[in-house]
């Protein structure tokens, strides 16, 4: 059975068992296996915090900007702080160059969820790169998961220095997306706010059909005065949209593609027949001219 003794030696109170020291008061300081303590409490070893009911580890500071941190070590160098910093932020930085940061779930989930004054805004992520200081430049990339009047889904929002920050992209909880300040409709899987550039475009459509049957014997081709006669009074194309219903409705690419083509296959009758006539009257002059010599 081991027996506790206290020894009190040039101002050091000493708690051991039998000839094994364990708890130093020196100073200011205590220090657990440590005989020279270097802060109100130094622990050199193991620690374990257990109870029934729980365990808190509390940080207290009567200074609003004091830093309340959790420091690690390894080699007498530090390698990672986490906690408060001097405002209310609270921070997890690697200190070790080119070292990572895991979160990891045995089979779970990782949940990033925040509060808002604004009940439309939920779980936050904010991406921050210190060094894009420029005009023009993003500092912050956000992505949010927001609903009702923000949009119904997962929004990439940037913020920088004198540029119009706002909603870059959101991808809509009923698949749809977004590209600019817009949220994503019901109707079309993909809705852009500004212009595409882009080295290919190709739409399966099956549902429309394409225009060969033009040139089968039994479609009827407008007489070429019904169509002048159409121009007259609409000024556009037969089946073709006029300019007003364009600027209301848009055009879609698929049935509009078709439809020109149908007009150019169109023109290649007309011009076919206008050929044949063409040649008959050749044929007519060149016989006329044959008798008057």
């Amino acid at each position: 059975m081991f027996k506790t003794v206290v020894v009190t030696l040039l101002g050091t109170f000493l708690f051991h068992t039998v000839s094994l020291a364990q708890l130093y008061v020196k100073g200011t300081g205590v220090g657990i296996g440590t005989s020279s303590p270097t802060e109100k409490l130094h622990v050199s070893g193991k620690a374990l915090i257990e109870s029934n009911d729980g365990n808190i580890l509390t940080f207290k500071s009567s200074t609003a900007s004091a830093p309340q941190m959790l420091s690690f070590y390894r080699n007498g160098i530090q390698n990672l702080w986490m906690g408060l910093d001097q405002g209310t932020d609270f921070q997890i930085e690697n200190k070790t160059a080119g070292a990572n940061i895991q979160l990891k779930a045995n089979g779970g989930r990782v949940y990033i969820q925040s509060s808002y004054d604004n009940d439309n805004i939920g779980g936050t992520l904010m991406l921050r790169h210190p060094g894009k200081t420029n005009e023009g430049q993003n500092m912050d990339w956000a992505i949010y998961n927001m609903k009702d009047g923000y949009g119904n889904g997962l929004s990439f929002w940037g913020y920088g220095t004198n540029v119009n920050w706002g909603r870059v992209m959101t991808l809509g909880d009923n698949g749809n997306v977004a590209i600019g300040s817009i949220v994503p409709g019901d109707t079309y899987k993909l809705q852009v706010d500004g212009t595409v550039n882009a080295k290919g475009y190709k739409v399966n459509d099956t549902t429309i059909s394409w225009s060969d049957y033009v040139f089968d014997p039994t479609y009827k081709l407008r007489t070429l005065p019904d169509v002048e006669s159409y121009l007259i009074q609409n000024h556009h194309l037969p089946e073709v949209p006029s300019a007003e219903t364009v600027k209301k409705e848009g055009v879609s690419l698929v049935e509009n593609q078709a439809l020109l083509l149908k007009k150019i296959e169109e023109l290649t009758l007309y011009a076919i027949e206008q050929n044949k006539k063409i040649l008959a009257l050749e044929e007519k002059v060149k016989l006329l001219e044959e008798k008057g010599k």
